[in-house]
């Protein structure tokens, strides 16, 4: 799966492809978790806000219209 981009990830998510939502929790985890970091400043609080920020994620992606696009200003 590492040579599938976000979108196709989020292609196959949006068919019921669990492991390709795991695989895009792995590839934007470390950025995610790092980043709420520097907000809270507190471990616990900083990865309870990043699972939801993934559970938000694949709950909207259902709902979703248009080309997916996670550009996070990063290279993973």
């Amino acid at each position: 799966m590492e040579q599938l981009t976000d979108e196709q990830l989020v292609d196959q998510i949006r068919q019921g492809d669990e492991e390709a939502y795991r695989f895009l929790i792995e590839r934007h985890k470390h950025y995610i978790y790092t980043l709420v970091y520097r907000m809270v400043e507190h471990r616990e609080t900083a990865e309870d806000l990043t699972q939801e920020i993934f559970i938000k994620l694949y709950r909207s992606l259902v709902h979703f219209r248009g080309t997916p696009s996670l550009q996070l200003g990063y290279t993973a």
